[in-house]
């Protein structure tokens, strides 16, 4: 009967024991629900482009709306008593009143008694407010005295000179308080304090913003200001889940592959080129990019006017794989430079541009690498350099009022070379920037494709700030394009050219083009390697220049096809002996590849000797 009493008492006193743990658990749960998601009270909502509330998109572009409820916390109690002469250090809640004066008994037939006009006060938190108002005609005055004794608010009214009228304090009706700013955050709200901001205007305001890359759930978190401090309480969160979308064909948003056949990009005139410049033809264009298939997957970009005799003399290579945009090469005929010769500058390997495909909730891709950048002219190399490069899609943008466009940056520099004119290049930046927008299609009415609506580039270094000064914004009202090229020189400006194409035109129909450069490569030659005795050897290749790696070989190279120019030819033998006789390695030999000449090494791995040949 003991043990069944013992046990009984046991069992009562674990659920006190439990309900006070889930009482504070429900106590602290309730203070962090507070930071959370809510359908209610101060909360952020993600929103369509028309206001109605959504909980997945494929863009990360969004738009959230801001709603703020002041907090109950922040009301007076409802409050009101009369006190007679003087109030003497009330301590009430905080908050606004209002005070109000009748005469009393005494008072009543006293005609020296003026009764004060109705007075309206603020009762601040450990102040006290102390009010002095006149009983014979006189203003009010009103001071607030710190004092961190007063947990809540104290009034204080004295009469002057004091009479025994009725003094009235009554709590006004609320007048909520609303914040100043508000700021955003991806992050967790204790980063909060680094997010952008925002002035709050009004309730259901809605602001553009970008959520983080990758698709899933992802949050955005909002504090807002008032009364000059940012308030731990509340913040609010909302979710929404960033789903892929289908895969964005950069090459074909780059150039529209069929209507491209047909129609090239192109600026127009303006109205203040064709009156400072009356002898231009008003239908040529102020900038034109056009394109040609060479075959499935190389195309060339001309920046010529498609009327001109010239107009495919100069051209940039690209390819299109189903990972990358490659930049293979510039070529220049000889009608396009001063040399009279082909003038090429072929990059090896070709430099990546941009990812063939991209999906927005990826966000920004940037690629980053080095690539040799030969020079070459009629075939031969003249000189080489080693460009460093990172380029690729920054995402969405919205480039004019209502024209949003997807942003691709190239950027590069030069950080070594052997070319002689190369010297004030050196870790020089340079960079393009491309926009692509759908344009209108001459001849097919309310139709539109993807392109390059906004080009800008050239030799920068610290290139935005000053254009986000509007240092350089010589307006294309004010200016005709021959005179925003000089004073873009002349003023050192970072970007060359700032081109928004009008819409794709047609091309003009024109006789076949003799003035057009064949497809010239860099000029190759030959390399053989022979390894004497035949052992399994290994055979490294390297650039000279650079050491870097070309090719790995075992026993020998045979016929190996390579662009001309120097490089070194190392050699190793795992073992001591070869057929009984010890093993010798010759040092690195440097060769040269010829233009369509063969270059044999023989290396006799016992004698340590290297023998080098052309023909």
């Amino acid at each position: 009967m003991y043990n069944q009493k013992g046990l009984a008492q046991v069992v009562v006193l674990l659920i006190i024991l439990l309900g006070l743990g889930v009482g504070v658990y429900l106590v602290q749960q309730q203070t962090k629900l507070r930071s959370r998601a809510s359908q209610e009270g101060t909360r952020i909502q993600f929103v369509d482009s028309s206001g109605n509330s959504i909980d997945k998109t494929t863009s990360r572009n969004v738009k959230v709306k801001v709603i703020f409820s002041p907090s109950p916390k922040e009301i007076p109690q409802p409050f009101t008593y009369t006190k007679d002469w003087s109030v003497d250090w009330e301590k009430i809640p905080a908050g606004t009143y209002e005070l109000s004066f009748d005469h009393s008994n005494s008072t009543q037939t006293d005609p020296s008694v003026i009764l004060p006009q109705p007075v309206t006060v603020e009762v601040k938190t450990k102040a006290t407010t102390e009010v002095k108002v006149s009983t014979d005609g006189k203003s009010h005055t009103t001071n607030y005295y710190p004092d961190s004794s007063v947990l809540s608010g104290q009034l204080r009214v004295e009469t002057v000179p004091g009479r025994g009228i009725k003094i009235n304090v009554r709590a006004k009706p609320f007048s909520p308080i609303y914040p100043t700013h508000f700021r955003l955050a991806n992050t967790e709200k204790e980063k909060l304090s680094q997010g952008q901001e925002f002035e709050f205007a009004q309730n259901d305001q809605v602001v553009d913003w970008e959520l983080e890359p990758g698709a899933g759930k992802k949050r955005v978190y909002a504090q807002f200001k008032i009364d000059g401090t940012w308030s731990e309480d509340p913040i609010v969160w909302a979710e929404i889940d960033l789903e892929k979308s289908e895969r964005i064909d950069l090459g074909a948003y780059y150039r529209d592959p069929e209507v491209s056949k047909t129609h090239y990009f192109y600026e127009a005139l303006t109205e203040t080129d064709k009156k400072k410049h009356p002898d231009w033809d008003t239908e040529a264009p102020r900038g034109a990019l056009w394109f040609e298939m060479i075959d499935g997957r190389t195309m060339r970009q001309y920046n010529f006017n498609p009327a001109d005799v010239n107009r495919s003399c100069h051209y940039d290579e690209w390819t299109f794989d189903e990972d990358y945009v490659r930049y293979v090469n510039t070529t220049d005929g000889p009608n396009c430079n001063s040399t009279g010769t082909l003038a090429q500058a072929v990059f090896d390997p070709p430099v990546v541009y941009f990812p063939r495909y991209w999906n927005e909730a990826d966000g920004p891709q940037i690629f980053t690498g080095k690539s040799e950048h030969l020079d070459v002219q009629d075939g031969e190399e003249v000189c080489r350099k080693t460009d460093e490069y990172s380029n690729g899609v920054l995402g969405w943008e919205e480039i004019a009022p209502g024209v949003k466009a997807i942003h691709i940056k190239i950027r590069s520099k030069t950080v070594s070379s052997n070319c002689p004119y190369d010297k004030d290049y050196i870790n020089k930046v340079y960079e393009e920037h491309y926009w692509l927008a759908p344009m209108p299609v001459e001849g097919e009415s309310g139709k539109t494709a993807w392109g390059v609506k906004r080009t800008m580039g050239g030799n920068v270094e610290d290139q935005w700030a000053r254009e986000k000064k509007g240092e350089c914004n010589y307006s294309r009202d004010q200016y005709a394009v021959d005179e925003i090229t000089k004073l873009r020189a002349e003023n050192n400006c970072p970007f060359y050219w700032d081109i928004w194409n009008d819409m794709y035109k047609k091309l003009p129909e024109v006789p076949p083009r003799p003035s057009d450069p064949p497809i010239v490569r860099v000029r190759e030659g030959t390399l053989r390697v022979e390894t004497r005795p035949a052992v399994a050897a290994n055979i490294i290749v390297k650039l000279s220049q650079t050491q870097k790696k070309v090719l790995e070989e075992k026993w020998g190279v045979n016929w190996k096809k390579l662009p001309t120019g120097k490089y070194t030819v190392e050699f190793s033998y795992p073992y001591s002996t070869i057929h009984d006789k010890p093993t010798k390695i010759p040092s690195k030999k440097e060769v040269e590849i010829k233009t369509n000449k063969t270059t044999e090494v023989v290396v006799d791995l016992t004698k340590g000797e290297v023998k080098v040949t052309n023909h």
